[in-house]
């Protein structure tokens, strides 16, 4: 079963809990709580059974208001990264996979990445995730793209 957690009231983005049985999560007293027929259950660990918990999100595909064909040069992302943080950037089917060593979770840091040139289309799209169930929290993400009205060089 697939528990999606909604509430954007205070988290601004959802929450997905797969692996588990739950009929339903709930946040109780400022904690999280998964229910199952057999019991109740505090979610609130780094781990799953000393299993590191993966975590990823996917921001909009997008064109960036922008139907010319793209090329990025840089990809900026600010935020806080425990240990490491893998990224996809990916666009019409072109991918550039990178992973970005982590500053700490104290303060935020501004990262910067330079995509591979051979990477370049109309819409892109990011996977952003962690690396042995590190924590991590973005800020901002950015991109400085080329744009071509005449194609790509």
């Amino acid at each position: 079963m697939l528990t999606l957690n909604t509430n954007l009231k205070y988290k601004n983005a959802t929450t997905q809990y797969t692996n588990f049985d739950f009929n339903s999560v709930i946040n109780f007293n400022g904690k999280k709580v998964g229910i199952k027929n057999d019991g109740v259950y505090e979610l609130g660990s780094n781990d799953d059974n000393l299993t590191p918990i993966d975590a990823y999100f996917i921001p909009l595909h997008s064109d960036f208001g922008i139907m010319n064909i793209k090329r990025m040069r840089y990809l900026y992302i600010e935020g806080r990264v425990e240990n490491e943080l893998r990224v996809s950037a990916s666009c019409d089917n072109l991918f550039h996979n990178f992973t970005l060593t982590g500053k700490g979770l104290n303060i935020p840091y501004r990262y910067r990445h330079t995509i591979n040139r051979n990477v370049f289309g109309t819409f892109w799209k990011y996977i952003i995730g962690n690396v042995n169930g590190g924590d991590f929290s973005i800020n901002r993400i950015n991109g400085l793209f080329v744009t071509r009205s005449h194609g790509v060089t």
